[in-house]
């Protein structure tokens, strides 16, 4: 007669839908920070091979959006297309009248947008009345600023001795 080895005890199998939605949160987080597939499991309590089937699980759902985004653009882009169709025919009908080009002006626009082509927008500092530019100021130039700001603002406490009674703010200096 053979002796029988005791069957090592598995561990359960099966998570509860729970635990399997905390799990591809983590595993997608430590995926991305560059955690490898068994660093994820140790760190989870779970097997390598069912983060490597989480991953996988991951890309899918990744991929999907993709999919649903290009639809989306692409759906947006025939969109604005129809649109610009419709501007050119109210302009051809119209005679001529420029209004209806800028219509499709707006759809161009708002295709190139969608696209990612359009030009660039140049930001650029400008005093309180949006009239002259101003240089851009070092982080410790703006320091120096803010602290002058905080000292300011010290100073007229102190000199109108505000004083805070019943959550409101008095002035007693005049």
């Amino acid at each position: 007669m053979s002796e029988e080895k005791p069957k090592p005890k598995r561990s359960r199998k099966t998570r509860n839908k729970r635990e399997r939605e905390y799990h591809l949160v983590m595993v997608r987080s430590l995926h991305i920070r560059g955690k490898n597939q068994s660093a994820i499991a140790v760190k989870l309590g779970i097997s390598q091979q069912q983060v490597s089937y989480d991953i996988k699980k991951i890309n899918a759902i990744w991929r999907q959006t993709e999919v649903n985004y290009a639809f989306a653009k692409a759906r947006e882009e025939a969109h604005i297309f129809e649109i610009e169709n419709s501007y050119w025919e109210a302009w051809e009908r119209s005679l001529e009248d420029d209004r209806w080009l800028k219509g499709v002006e707006r759809c161009v626009e708002l295709r190139m947008r969608l696209l990612g082509i359009e030009s660039p927008i140049k930001i650029s500092s400008t005093d309180p009345t949006g009239q002259k530019t101003q240089p851009l100021l070092s982080f410790e130039q703006r320091l120096r600023l803010l602290s002058g700001y905080v000292t300011d603002i010290a100073a007229k406490a102190r000199e109108h001795e505000v004083v805070a009674i019943d959550s409101r703010i008095v002035d007693q200096g005049g």
